[in-house]
């Protein structure tokens, strides 16, 4: 199973507070590319979260020391008919010093890892070890990192990879700056550090994402750091600065739009790499981002859509949004429509709906062409 093929395909979550269920999110099946598409409140906001939640405690970002917290979840990762099994309880440990975890891990029928029974295969030998131990608060797949155990191995790199970006709007004068940051805070408000980054260690990346960003913006000529006080007698730090055409001034990005700044950190998100232990340079492993289309007018949010549709055979991407807009740009045999009952979340695809396809293309042409016509190209509204 290789990375770049490694696609998660389920996911269930039920969490309880005190005995009692906050939350359950009933099985969820995910393509390369998905539309989470719902009212307020139905559950999509709340699934970025469990995922988020999963990762940070799975890499020792997140700590969590609440003794009357449980939780269950299943993961199911799929490369083909090649198939891998993850399920882990949590459960918050008495003294409040963090969760106590019980999992299992199976590849096919295979079992290769049980906590509760003591197992755990070394796939190079394929023999059972004998003994071995665990820390209770720390999961199998982060604590077990030796190379006999690549399905464990793997889970673990796809969950270390996954980035997730808020659909908070954008506030140009909350500038994080984190010197070495190499990948996107949940805000993307450290977007000058890490493309500063980018400039200095990776060129090539760095021009892949300013590329897209003036492709998607044309009006725009350049991009560039500066190293500069964010306040008047602070140390200096890297702020972007954008030049646009017919403009003799540059912009500083404290004076940027929302839209500018939420479309720089939608491609700069899609284009971040990792390195693998073999130093083999790869991407994310799935991207969820929360109400894509805020801040973007219908031409650059089709732009950004076409963006992650073109890396979708490299990075599995969950897209939330309340916009018929975003649903009329995307097939829809990738829809997910959520529904919630109380803490009972499920998901309905929508694709077997008799002429479904038919009244998404007159929706996505009408809209289309009122916004040509009236906005986007129209002589109506024109400076002379």
């Amino acid at each position: 199973m290789k990375n770049n093929n490694f696609r998660l395909k389920g996911f269930e979550f039920s969490e309880w507070i005190k005995g009692h269920k906050n939350w359950d999110i009933k099985e969820l099946t995910f393509g390369d590319l998905n539309v989470l598409f719902s009212d307020n409140a139905q559950g999509k906001t709340r699934l970025f979260n469990v995922l988020r939640f999963l990762k940070g405690i799975h890499t020792g970002d997140r700590l969590f020391n609440n003794p009357n917290y449980k939780c269950k979840t299943k993961l199911r990762f799929e490369d083909g008919k090649d198939k891998i099994y993850y399920n882990a309880d949590m459960t918050g440990e008495p003294k409040g010093k963090g969760l106590i975890f019980k999992e299992t891990v199976k590849r096919n029928r295979k079992v290769l890892f049980d906590r509760s029974k003591k197992t755990l295969i070394n796939e190079i030998s394929g023999r059972k070890v004998s003994k071995f131990f665990l820390p209770k608060n720390v999961p199998a797949v982060a604590a077990i990192d030796d190379k006999e155990y690549k399905t464990l191995n793997l889970i673990q790199d796809f969950i270390s990879r996954m980035l997730f970006l808020q659909a908070n709007r954008f506030a140009a004068d909350q500038i994080s700056i984190e010197r070495g940051a190499m990948t996107l805070n949940k805000r993307g408000a450290n977007v000058s550090s890490v493309l500063n980054n980018w400039q200095e260690k990776n060129l090539p990346l760095f021009h892949e994402v300013i590329d897209a960003f003036k492709d998607c913006f044309p009006f725009i000529e350049e991009v560039y750091i500066k190293e500069e006080p964010i306040v008047p007698g602070t140390p200096s730090s890297p702020l972007l600065y954008m030049k646009e055409k017919g403009v003799d001034k540059d912009i500083p990005q404290k004076d940027w739009s929302d839209g500018l700044l939420r479309g720089l950190v939608l491609f700069a998100l899609a284009c971040t790499q990792f390195q693998s232990k073999n130093k083999r340079v790869i991407r994310p492993s799935l991207i969820g981002i929360d109400e894509v289309e805020n801040g973007l007018d219908f031409n650059s949010l089709a732009k950004v859509i076409n963006h992650y549709q073109s890396y979708s055979n490299l990075i599995q991407t969950i897209i939330a949004t309340h916009s018929p807009l975003v649903c009329n740009m995307i097939d829809a045999n990738n829809w997910l429509v959520m529904r919630r009952k109380g803490a009972v979340v499920k998901v309905f695809s929508p694709s077997e709906v008799e002429d479904l396809e038919s009244e998404r293309q007159k929706l996505k042409k009408d809209n289309w062409e009122f916004y040509r016509r009236h906005i986007a190209q129209s002589k109506l509204y024109r400076i002379v």
